[in-house]
């Protein structure tokens, strides 16, 4: 509906998810595309609905960025948020190889989900991303995926289960907890860092009482937070909601003859609160459902009974065990209430985020407002921190990448836009900053992202991730759009900041025509690809070699295979990869001959310290005069001289 395009943008939540490869990220984006009726809830997880390539399909893994939006109607969540929320959702990919498509979802959120793996815990990725979404000042909430392997692979008793939970969220928040150190020793200028530390740390920690942590199985469609199960139980305890909310998770035990919640476990006799109500409960209900027995009717009755919900008869006689546990768990805990939920409370609106990511996102254009108040910059600034929707602010958006998308039954070349500010209108003029082919506005065109294909709008606002195309002759990868120039404006306007890319392409490839007449489709199709991913970098050697880079191996193969079938489509010979390694060493001011030097890898997961001598003057000159079949004579120079010196 139209209103869905225009809705207010303190009702607008703009999320990705973030994870390592195989977290789960795109089970659990089925689930909530499921719940607005896109997919059925049965094939949530299996139909992969965002994964639109045939080769993510093959391969099980996201290779790209995808949006889509959904509606929510929120639960359990404060009076003032009760009215519907439109969902702007990226599901991003979890390979290092396609970290730059995860750069392009992160600049057009405000917050992120960060999914982990319960078996795997905390990996690489799961590092990688978390910086990510802190640099660009993106607010997380946690999701704990695969609860059910620690059931049914790990046969974990629950308490055993609570401590590995417990060990990951601690270190999550250690990530968390050292990101934001480091900053606050970099910019603090007094030497009094623990008081800003105090303050910080309650609202950036992910803490379960909080409700910025939820538990889930993605591949059986449920979740739930502590929330959720303090509103299930109050009742039963006679415990107000508020309390168990706090005592839930922790520390706390029930003394079931006092009835009352203590801080002591009497000598290990009892349990953990989130242990006796939480956990005991869900491994009843897997093992009840999943072991065969003769009375296995009966005991699903019961279990419907319990969870008071209602499956239709047809699911529950089953002969799949996980079938019928798999449509109670859905009913009873709903995977899309619990999650949308928590991003409705926890994460911020374009209005809220605004405020604070655009000093991160566009410095320049703040000191240019600061400086010159009256000038076209310093309205833009002021529209795009406030997240004005008038019809008379001006238009501010951010085009992250250039993607294909399937309109109708044709393929169209699309911008990944957010729009910062204003009202962006189908076919409305906008230039391109820093566009140096043509001063002239461009005419756009304007779709709302359905996943696997785009709907064309009349219109969107503020707060909004969109679709536009008509810019594919001026947008190299990114690009700033505004609605307003002026050619008399001295003081200039500058575009965002460019993506923080934490993988350099650094295996590269020489492409050549199996027939040199078509070697100029292939050049075009390489400098298109080059346009449309943000981690792909084309050039041409002084041998004449048109050499691919890309940043991995699995990449590599993406790149050729849309090179083959959709850009170029001619034959072409790859030659043998060539990574390349680029590191310089200078010498710090004032040291002396011997100087040691420290390098980080791009995603920060490898530091290198390296201890520099200067070369024998002697031997230098050797080997800059040496030819190849010098090469042997100079290493025994080499040993001579070792052996003398």
């Amino acid at each position: 509906p139209a209103e869905f395009q225009t809705i207010n943008p303190s009702r607008v939540r703009n999320l990705c998810s973030l994870a390592h490869v195989d977290h789960g990220k795109t089970t659990l984006s089925d689930s909530l595309v499921s719940s607005n009726g896109i997919i059925p809830q049965r094939q949530a997880g299996k139909v992969r609905y965002l994964d639109s390539r045939d080769d993510e399909q093959e391969r099980c893994i996201t290779m790209k960025s995808s949006a889509i939006s959904l509606l929510h109607s929120p639960k359990l969540v404060p009076q003032h948020k009760m009215e519907s929320h439109r969902i702007d959702l990226i599901d991003s990919p979890g390979h290092v190889d396609f970290s730059a498509e995860v750069s392009t979802a992160v600049r057009l959120c405000d917050g992120a989900l960060v999914i982990v793996d319960c078996i795997e815990g905390v990996c690489t990725q799961t590092h990688t991303v978390l910086r990510q979404a802190w640099t660009e000042r993106v607010k997380p909430c946690l999701v704990l995926n695969k609860v059910d392997r620690l059931i049914t692979e790990l046969e974990m008793e629950p308490i055993d289960a609570y401590r590995r939970i417990c060990m990951i969220i601690e270190q999550v928040n250690a990530i968390t907890s050292g990101m934001q150190l480091k900053d606050l020793f970099q910019n603090d200028t007094n030497g009094d860092t623990q008081v800003q530390e105090d303050v910080e740390d309650e609202h950036l920690m992910f803490r379960p009482c909080a409700g910025n942590v939820i538990f889930a199985s993605a591949v059986d469609g449920w979740a739930f937070s502590v929330k959720n199960f303090a509103h299930l139980i109050s009742e039963r305890l006679g415990i107000d909601k508020r309390v168990l909310r706090q005592k839930l998770w922790g520390e706390f035990f029930y003394h079931p003859k006092d009835k009352k919640i203590i801080t002591n476990d009497l000598g290990g006799k009892l349990q953990p609160m989130f242990v006796q109500f939480v956990l005991r409960d869900l491994w009843r209900i897997y093992k009840m459902c999943l072991t065969d027995s003769d009375n296995y009717s009966e005991k699903i009755q019961k279990i419907v009974q319990m969870c008071q919900v209602d499956v239709p008869p047809r699911e529950l006689n089953s002969k799949d065990k996980r079938s019928v546990l798999q449509s109670i768990m859905c009913k009873w805990l709903p995977l899309a209430d619990a999650t949308l939920d928590m991003v409705v409370v926890h994460l911020p609106s374009p209005v809220e985020a605004q405020k604070y990511r655009m000093e991160y996102l566009w410095p320049e254009g703040k000191a240019l407002a600061q400086q010159h108040p009256d000038s076209l910059s310093a309205r833009c600034w002021r529209a795009v921190t406030e997240c004005h929707v008038s019809e008379e602010a001006p238009v501010v958006a951010y085009i992250a990448k250039m993607f294909m998308s399937e309109i109708g039954r044709q393929e169209r070349l699309l911008g990944f836009c957010r729009v910062f500010s204003g009202v962006l209108k189908d076919q409305a003029p906008m230039f391109v900053l820093d566009d140096r082919t043509s001063q002239e506005p461009h005419k756009t065109g304007l779709f709302t992202l359905m996943g696997r294909h785009a709907e064309p709008i009349s219109q969107t606002v503020a707060g909004s991730i969109c679709g536009v195309d008509g810019l594919s002759a001026s947008v190299l990868k990114t690009a700033t759009l505004c609605s307003l120039s002026d050619p008399n404006d001295q003081v200039g306007f500058p575009g965002l900041v460019n993506l923080d890319l934490q993988a350099a392409p650094i295996v590269c490839v020489a492409l050549e025509t199996t027939d040199p007449s078509e070697m100029h489709i292939l050049v075009d199709g390489m400098r298109r690809l080059n346009d449309l991913d943000p981690g792909v970098d084309f050039y041409v050697q002084s041998s004449g070699e048109h050499i691919l880079a890309t940043a991995g191996e699995v990449h590599l193969q993406r790149c050729l295979k849309d090179l083959r079938e959709r850009f170029a489509k001619v034959n072409f010979e790859v030659s043998e990869p060539i990574v390349s390694f680029f590191e310089t060493v200078v010498d710090a001011e004032g040291s002396s001959n011997t100087t040691s030097v420290e390098v980080q890898t791009s995603n920060k997961a490898i530091t290198l310290k390296l201890r520099v001598i200067p070369m024998h003057e002697e031997l230098a000159k050797c080997i800059a005069d040496a030819d190849d079949s010098d090469l042997a004579e100079v290493g025994s120079y080499a040993s001579i001289h070792e052996s003398t010196s």
